[in-house]
């Protein structure tokens, strides 16, 4: 069904921002990222407490024990490893897990030690030089280490050193050489006893609480992972927004590639006539993109803020207000939507918000929560069909029948060529499948399509809801206010009515109302 096209104030539409906000997409410790560091950092204390019996002294913890403990895991890890490259990574790892251990037990870092470990070698053991890979060979010569070394380097030459140590012949000597370059910097970092006492305290915590609560111990890591891995986990969860409006548009049935992008797009343009000088736009997302005999008429910029990156967002309003006329330039008919959420934004860069929201060119704004109706909206606005649209059609008939299916999109303003498009490529890709001159919507597909009419008939059978102790049982779905909704009695009455091919039963309309629930489409109020 086509969904109504509301008329919302600036207030109206800030105060539903509030309400519909998702303040965060992922914790790290949910991610795949950390658990595989958890267990790699847990593996190395486990394998340091079998050389130093549970860290049952302090003397046990010496940078040469630790360092010689380290070169016998990784050799255990690579012996099990295929391909070279394979082996060279898994030591990197472990050496960059060491790395991060010693640098959280004793609040050194990596940016500092670069410059001090050189000095360090240079003053108390006379060299700097170590045996570098030259070639794919096997061949090593002598050379100086540079007058910086972070951990990622040291990793990697320790790595190639033992890699090819176990690999080839007549290389013996680069374990040793590998374990004496391991023990120095350890002993760099741990260089006196209160290090090596907070490394020591480290480990004979972690094996007290083993013994106490198994299991238990690896709650005292979660620090150090997490110190690791935030950096990488925080620049790969940047497109995580993206990816959540990438699996709607495919929940809708549209086409990966064609009907939506799967990468920036890029605007070029010339701010100037005659200026050579070529300045882009990335544009998240293009709507629709290449779908045949269509052109690209919503573009949409995403913008997820967690906390204050208030710098970012300032320029990206600089960058939006600047960019958008010439946008239009190429495309006269280009409509601006703002993918915004996250706390940040319901906090620090509110301000920023009001800023994006109150521009004259920007269309309307989408959540994560909110863009199954608002985007939807959007599509419908423009008469572009999306297969769960013929669905809910096919609902809203009487049983199905082809031409009554293609009327009721008709009446809806969808033009003859459109929906022909739409449902000659529906059938197609067996989203719907027909028997004779009767449309019936998979299996696969009806739940949710069952689950999105409902959050349809919602916008369509809806009111503003004034919220009191009398007044209950309401669902709330987000793109028409704050608080905008029906009766959950009532919505169950119409269903009949608006949808009287999609057989709803009572039990299948509650387990709907609990899906939309929990994944948080509607708000029971």
């Amino acid at each position: 069904m086509k969904l109504p096209i509301p008329n919302v104030s600036l207030q109206e539409q800030l105060a539903e921002f509030d309400l519909w906000i998702t303040p965060s997409l992922q914790e790290i410790q949910d991610t795949e990222k950390y658990a595989q560091e958890l267990q790699k950092v847990d593996g190395l204390i486990d394998k340091l407490g079998e050389a130093t019996n549970n860290f049952a002294s302090v003397d046990s913890c010496s940078p040469e024990a630790i360092a010689a403990t380290c070169v016998d895991l990784i050799e255990q890890v690579i012996a099990k490893k295929t391909t070279e490259q394979e082996k060279i990574q898994a030591a990197i790892e472990i050496l960059e897990s060491l790395c991060s251990l010693l640098f959280m037990v004793t609040g050194k870092t990596d940016n500092n030690l670069k410059c001090q470990f050189p000095v360090f070698l240079a003053q108390t053991e006379e060299r700097t030089d170590f045996p570098q890979r030259r070639g794919r060979n096997g061949t090593f010569q002598y050379s100086t280490l540079g007058r910086t070394i972070k951990s990622d380097k040291l990793s990697k030459v320790i790595a190639d050193a033992l890699v090819c140590y176990s690999n080839y012949e007549g290389l013996e000597y680069l374990e040793d050489e590998a374990q004496w370059l391991l023990g120095k910097y350890i002993t760099a970092i741990l260089k006196d006893e209160a290090s090596i006492q907070q490394f020591w305290a480290l480990g004979k915590s972690y094996y007290s609480l083993r013994a106490d609560n198994p299991g238990s111990e690896k709650a005292l890591l979660a620090p150090i992972v997490i110190f690791k891995v935030r950096g990488s986990v925080s620049a790969s969860g940047g497109h995580i927004p993206e990816n959540i409006l990438r699996k709607m548009m495919l929940s809708w049935g549209m086409e990966r590639g064609v009907d939506f992008n799967t990468d920036d797009v890029i605007i070029e343009y010339n701010e100037n006539v005659g200026n050579t000088n070529t300045k882009t736009r990335a544009y998240d997302f293009v709507l629709p993109y290449r779908t045949q005999g269509w052109q690209p008429h919503i573009f949409i910029q995403c913008q997820y803020y967690a906390g204050d990156s208030g710098s970012v967002s300032h320029k990206v309003v600089d960058q939006t207000q600047a960019s958008r006329p010439l946008t239009l330039e190429q495309y006269p008919d280009a409509r601006f939507i703002e993918y915004l959420d996250g706390a940040g934004y319901y906090s620090s860069l509110n301000t920023d918000l009001q800023h994006m929201l109150g521009m004259a060119s920007t269309k309307d704004f989408i959540q994560v929560r909110s863009a199954h109706v608002k985007l939807r909206r959007e599509l419908q606005d423009l008469g572009f069909l999306t297969p769960v649209d013929i669905e809910h059609a096919v609902f809203r008939s009487s049983n199905g029948n082809k031409n009554e299916v293609i009327d009721l999109l008709k009446a809806e303003g969808y033009s003859q060529q459109e929906i022909d498009r739409a449902l000659k490529y529906s059938l197609e890709r067996q989203l719907i499948r027909n028997e004779g001159d009767i449309l019936l919507v998979t299996e696969e597909r009806a739940g949710f399509a069952k689950r999105l009419f409902i959050v349809d008939l919602i916008a369509i059978i809806g009111e503003p809801i004034e919220i009191n102790e009398g007044n209950a049982g309401n669902a709330l779905i987000p793109g028409y206010g704050k608080l905008y909704g029906s009766q959950l009695t009532i919505i169950s009455q119409k269903l009949d009515e608006y949808a009287p091919n999609s057989s709803y039963s009572r039990n299948e309309f509650a387990e709907c109302i609990t899906w939309l629930t929990e994944e948080r489409l509607i708000i029971l109020r």
